[in-house]
């Protein structure tokens, strides 16, 4: 199935809407994209959506701790960090960031990536905790979300997941639900 059907099957969007957005999309903004622009940024659009609904869901399921459940808003965008960290990890390309369109398959299986992702979170957190305790310094989980040590934890969890699916029952078909073609990874902007 193409991304445009994908998305049209998936959501409860009208198909004559999904054409009139990808025909009417002033793809000179995203030339850099090959042409598919304004289907790339509907792929976009619509995986946060997704992502971000399947959070949403499953929140009270994630295995987060009573700080993280706290800043449930903030939270849940550093959940979409993990997800986008893990398919990263999975495609050994750490630096790098998938793609929506090569999601699909990612996405029909996101009740099993959501609580690896909410585990990515909770471990770089638990491990910052630990880190200030052991150095006599004062922890803020607040501070620590918005801060590039919680990025760092969160990437370094990633990996550390990524590299037990194999021997995990069902990981390997998770694994390959994650992947994705080299050239659907693309670099990951970052600002200090």
């Amino acid at each position: 199935m193409d991304l445009k059907g994908f998305i049209v099957e998936s959501s409860e969007l009208d198909p004559v809407d999904v054409a009139q957005f990808v025909a009417g999309f002033n793809g000179q903004i995203l030339a850099d994209w090959d042409g598919e622009g304004p289907l790339k940024l509907l792929a976009l659009l619509f995986v946060a959506r997704w992502t971000m609904n399947a959070i949403e869901e499953a929140w009270d399921n994630l295995s987060l701790n009573e700080v993280l459940k706290a800043g449930r808003t903030y939270v849940k965008f550093q959940i979409l960090f993990s997800v986008s960290a893990l398919i990263a990890q999975v495609n050994k390309q750490p630096s790098k960031v998938v793609q929506p369109n090569a999601t699909p398959k990612a996405l029909e299986v996101s009740a099993l990536i959501l609580p690896l992702a909410a585990n990515c979170l909770e471990q770089a957190l638990q491990t910052a905790n630990t880190q200030a305790l052991t150095s006599n310094k004062i922890f803020s989980p607040q501070n620590w979300l918005k801060s590039l040590a919680c990025v760092n934890g969160q990437l370094l969890g990633a990996g550390m997941i990524a590299g037990m699916l194999p021997n995990m029952a069902g990981g390997k078909d998770l694994l390959e639900r994650m992947k994705a073609p080299a050239t659907a990874l693309f670099d990951r902007w970052s600002a200090d």
